[in-house]
């Protein structure tokens, strides 16, 4: 099971077997997101230091994005792995597994909180909220 808390990333095993939990810190800021992919075995976690970050299953930090203009609210991994989503205010990113962006959208959705692929991996529906004073 992996679950953030606070500026940490942690496994904790829910089988039997002796393992402990893994944690290790994974932002500057409060992590707000987090995705594991079952086919790659990489973690993608975003949050308040407005950057995105690629791991692997033990831990071990793979890439670092550069500062965003907002916090990261949303991550999301295609089901296939080659590519994730990484939602901000107003803004939907598209990035390989490397953590390379393809493409950035502007959306008009306030900052996303929900990303959903399709199952085919050729579909992203973003869910965000709008505030209206």
């Amino acid at each position: 099971m992996l679950y953030s808390n606070d500026k940490n990333l942690c496994i904790k095993p829910v089988l039997k077997g002796g393992l402990k939990t893994l944690q290790w810190k994974g932002h500057d800021g409060i992590i707000l997101c987090v995705d594991w992919c079952a086919s790659n075995k990489l973690i993608v976690s975003g949050g308040e230091d407005r950057k995105y970050k690629i791991w692997d299953q033990y831990g071990r930090n793979i890439f670092v994005s550069s500062s965003c203009n907002y916090v990261i609210t949303s991550v999301s991994w295609a089901n296939n792995g080659e590519y994730f989503a990484v939602g901000s205010f107003e803004t939907v990113r598209l990035c390989n597994k490397s953590g390379w962006t393809y493409s950035f959208n502007k959306v008009s959705a306030g900052s996303i909180f929900k990303l959903a692929w399709s199952s085919d991996g050729t579909t992203l529906a973003c869910a965000g909220v709008i505030i209206i004073i």
